[in-house]
């Protein structure tokens, strides 16, 4: 993200690390899931292909607010403090139970 550009990576319905779907899996495929949306994301932003309809945007943001919605409870920070700005934190501070929901 923070270098403007697509990922260069395969992650086409071919590869068998990229999992689109939203069945009931471990949390560990969950995650990699939340990885794969946001490669999606930045590919659509930054991409070689132009994306300029409303529609393709509210179909990424539909697919990322459908693995929230259908994610494990699990993914349920146990501990959120917003960022303090007069401590001029750029983050809040947000724990996890396990380290694969939030590495």
């Amino acid at each position: 993200m923070m270098s403007s550009k697509p990922i260069s990576l395969n992650l086409s319905s071919t590869n068998p690390l990229v999992d689109r779907s939203l069945l009931p899996t471990s949390d560990f495929i969950w995650a990699n899931r939340a990885v794969v949306h946001c490669a999606d994301v930045l590919n659509f932003c930054f991409g070689n292909e132009r994306h300029l309809s409303v529609h393709e945007w509210q179909d990424v943001g539909s697919r990322v607010r459908s693995w929230r919605d259908e994610s494990p409870s699990s993914f349920e920070p146990i501990f959120y403090k917003e960022r303090s700005v007069l401590e001029k934190e750029a983050f809040p501070e947000v724990w996890y139970s396990m380290a694969c929901h939030g590495k």
